[in-house]
């Protein structure tokens, strides 16, 4: 064979790698995991897949790079087939037309199409051949890599992200590919509302959530039949906290359930203690999903929030957790609450009293103190004043007017707060 057939095989031969490199580049950098652990499973060789995806990055850095050394054998390969040609304008405008043409085709118009369509499974069948060509290429590869990754990360600012970070990013990224099928049309904004919460459930804890001890309806161990009676028919609930002497000593929880199986038996003996069940204690820290795991374990319903004293901070529900996820749960008994924030006009907000500080200040563009030892704006009128106002009662905060429209004895339940125009006289 002369010089021209070999030149003619190594062109082919360097040609087909490029192809081969970038078909394993594509598919690395764009495999779905779904579907490449469904190919690992149908293989019966799902306990790979962990490693193969955490080597991934590795194993495209390798393929990769030896793509690019036959792309560049390639043009080489071309440029010595038309060496004879003594016109040198004319060679090169070959050379490039013919090599453009050559790594085109091979590296992306039918590199690209390969992987995208059997990239997943194609890796679990030469998963062997990559992990070997790793082992050969990889150090110095590994080399080059680090010392470019330094500079550059040198030359960026880079700071390294604490593991926080770097999973408060990932859910962001995740939140970005959900935002991005929502614009799509694959997952509408309800779908992708309940999935952000999923995600918040990690970060939420019991406190965020409790109805308050001050909300509570609960009963004494040492009430009567008919006081226990008229009490659950009132709170309308079926599960009810038994404390013992101060709300702060939760004994047990009250089932109606339990009560109605005593009130048919007909029993006179009646005692709370015989149907009483035991109460679930929570601390205030609790992540929702964890309790959301405790409650279906233990098959329970109800907990009780304990604060840093031990006293009762108040009672989460499993109700109360899935809210968190799918929004307001009602039934046909629950009255409709007021609506806890709502702009009246454009500088007039009426709000419920349990509205946090945070949340007002982003949605009525206001600045009320929130490093405070309070976190509703109820918290912050009982602060600045130093006493619960009566219902009506007003006062000025800056160009805040606020106006308490309803208030018990213990706490603010409404407020209404008005933007004021201040002159310049009252300014002075």
């Amino acid at each position: 064979m002369d010089d021209v057939g070999w030149l003619l095989v190594s062109l082919v031969t360097a040609s087909f790698l490029s192809l081969f490199f970038s078909v394993v580049s594509f598919a690395l950098a764009t495999y779905s995991s779904l579907k490449l652990n469904e190919a690992f499973r149908v293989k019966n060789r799902e306990d790979e897949f962990l490693e193969f995806s955490e080597r991934a990055p590795n194993y495209l850095f390798v393929m990769f790079s030896l793509g690019i050394i036959f792309n560049i054998i390639t043009i080489l390969c071309v440029d010595m087939l038309f060496g004879g040609i003594s016109d040198a304008m004319l060679k090169s405008v070959l050379v490039i037309v013919i090599s453009f043409l050559i790594l085109f085709n091979f590296s992306l118009a039918i590199a690209y199409p390969v992987s995208k369509y059997v990239g997943e499974r194609m890796l679990v069948r030469i998963t062997p051949l990559v992990k070997t060509i790793y082992i050969i290429f990889w150090p110095p590869v590994i080399g080059v890599m680090q010392v470019y990754d330094l500079f550059i990360k040198r030359l960026s600012g880079h700071i390294e992200q604490s593991h926080e970070e770097a999973h408060e990013e990932k859910q962001d990224e995740l939140l970005n590919v959900v935002e991005q099928s929502r614009m799509d049309g694959v997952v509408d904004a309800e779908e992708l509302a309940m999935i952000e919460n999923v995600l918040d459930l990690t970060e939420a804890t019991a406190a965020e959530i409790i109805t308050p001890r001050t909300e509570l309806v609960a009963i004494d161990i040492e009430s009567d039949r008919d006081s226990i009676v008229d009490t659950v028919i009132k709170a309308g609930h079926s599960r009810l906290p038994v404390y013992k002497k101060t709300i702060d000593h939760i004994v047990g929880l009250l089932y109606a359930k339990d009560l109605l199986c005593e009130i048919a038996r007909g029993d006179d003996n009646f005692n709370i203690k015989n149907i009483m069940r035991k109460a679930y204690f929570v601390p205030e820290s609790k992540p929702l999903r964890d309790l959301l795991h405790d409650f279906q374990d233990a098959k329970q319903h109800i907990a009780v929030v304990l604060d840093e004293y031990g006293g009762t901070a108040g009672i989460v529900t499993i109700e109360d957790i899935l809210e968190e996820l799918v929004g307001e749960i009602r039934d046909e008994y629950e009255k409709k609450p007021p609506v806890s924030f709502r702009l009246s006009a454009e500088d007039v907000a009426e709000m419920d009293g349990k509205v946090y500080i945070d949340d007002l200040n982003a949605d009525f563009k206001i600045k009320l103190p929130e490093d405070e030892d309070y976190e509703t704006v109820g918290g912050f009128v009982f602060s600045h004043l130093g006493y619960i106002p009566n219902s009506g009662e007003s006062f000025m905060y800056g160009n805040l007017k606020f106006t308490v429209i309803s208030a018990t004895e213990r706490q603010i339940k409404r407020l209404r707060i008005e933007k004021m125009q201040i002159t310049e006289e009252e300014k002075i």
